[in-house]
C-alpha cells in the first residue's frame, strides 16, 4: 500500500473518535499496518496539522481540529446548497400553482 493511501486510512480509523481518541495499537491494526509504521504515519499527519494526540495521553489519537474545520465547512456548504434548491423548488411550486386555478 502507498503511504498516501495508508495515510489517508489513518485518517478514517480516526474518524468518530473526536473525544477520546485511538490508541496506537487500534489503528495499526485498523489499517493492517505495524505499530511502528503507523506512529510514522501519525507523525506525519501531526506535523501537517491533521491529527492531534489526545492531551494526557500519549498513547491515543484523534482528527485536528483543521481537518475538522474542513467538515464543518463543507456541511455549511451543503446546507447553502441545499437551500438555494429549496428556494429555486418554492420559486417554481408557487409560479405553477397560480397558472393552474
Amino acid at each position: 500500500m502507498k503511504p498516501v493511501e495508508r495515510s489517508w486510512r489513518v485518517l478514517e480509523a480516526l474518524e468518530g473518535h473526536l473525544s477520546d481518541g485511538r490508541r496506537l495499537s487500534d489503528i495499526a491494526t485498523a489499517v493492517q499496518a505495524i505499530p511502528s509504521t503507523a506512529l510514522r504515519d501519525l507523525q506525519e499527519l501531526e506535523r501537517i496539522g491533521l491529527v492531534q494526540r489526545v492531551p494526557g495521553r500519549d498513547d491515543a489519537w484523534r482528527l485536528a481540529p483543521r481537518i475538522v474545520r474542513f467538515a464543518v465547512a463543507a456541511q455549511h456548504e451543503m446546507a447553502r446548497v441545499r437551500q438555494r434548491l429549496d428556494d429555486i423548488e418554492r420559486n417554481y411550486l408557487a409560479g405553477s400553482a397560480g397558472r393552474m386555478n
